[in-house]
């Protein structure tokens, strides 16, 4: 059994939750996923994905919860014991250093119980298939209504300028609406789908190009509220149904949308410039 507990924002632990179904697909063993509810990702995993019987989750306790546990030693204890009983554990710097080594992380279909704690990808099945649990039917709903207005040549555009310091670095606004601007030159009837985590990009972006920009409307921003994690599921399902994604530098949020739709990825860096 592997049981893993996928770290970060969304696109990380769908990358780590690829990882481990890939595995399953060469061994059918059973996987167990446990989803925190943290700063980086306050939301249900059934707030996100239908339960496709191909695993078992269980959602961990908010942080405010396992703060208090820590401080009365509860929770030490209580992770101690099951930690004990695996029969290996894999974490971020293990895991990076066997994947650069080229292990077979099929192997690890053949330990009786592994626990698997990361941010990392380190496993794909040679059919390159992205696998991922289910979006929840009221998601794809979502994104089937705001795909409706794509055209034949719309492109998504992701633009990191939240909590994330290296993409505003690398990737700066700027550079986004140079970019659209000798976009909409060239190719005067493209649309663009918009995928921020700011609500002041978005605005500008509506005022200044609305002809040709598509959003969620009526989007929520941010990490703190189920319903805003949702609606940035939401924003990375339409992204995958464009024809090419630009995104920001450092982010694995628009890669992961290009690896569900089997589309390209252009990261847009200062150095391009």
């Amino acid at each position: 059994m592997i049981i893993v507990k996928p770290k970060g924002g969304l696109g990380n632990r769908l990358r780590v939750i690829h990882s481990v179904l890939s595995i399953q697909l060469v061994e059918p063993i059973p996987i167990h996923i446990i989803w925190d509810r943290n700063r980086s990702l306050n939301c249900k995993f059934q707030d996100l994905f239908e339960n496709n019987h191909a695993f078992t989750f269980e959602n961990s306790m908010p942080d405010f919860v396992n703060r208090i546990l820590k401080k009365i030693k509860f929770e030490y204890f209580f992770k101690s014991a099951n930690r004990n009983s695996y029969e290996r554990e894999l974490f971020d710097n293990e895991i990076i250093k066997l994947r650069n080594r080229g292990y077979n992380f099929e192997l690890l279909a053949k330990h009786r119980s592994v626990y698997i704690e990361t941010c990392e990808w380190f496993y794909t099945h040679k059919s390159g298939q992205f696998l991922y649990p289910q979006a929840r039917i009221k998601i794809k709903n979502r994104v089937d209504s705001i795909a409706k207005e794509f055209s034949d040549n719309t492109v998504g555009v992701h633009i990191r300028m939240g909590d994330h310091t290296l993409a505003k670095k690398h990737s700066p606004l700027r550079l986004f609406t140079k970019f659209t601007d000798e976009f909409l030159q060239k190719f005067n009837n493209v649309k663009i789908f918009l995928s921020t985590d700011s609500p002041d990009v978005e605005k500008f972006f509506i005022a200044n190009y609305s002809d040709h920009i598509i959003t969620q409307t009526g989007k929520l921003f941010g990490r703190e509220s189920s319903s805003a994690v949702v609606d940035s599921f939401v924003d990375m399902l339409c992204l995958s149904r464009t024809n090419k994604i630009y995104g920001s530098s450092h982010s694995t949020f628009s890669g992961i949308a290009a690896e569900i739709g089997g589309i390209e990825k252009v990261t847009l860096k200062v150095k391009d410039l």
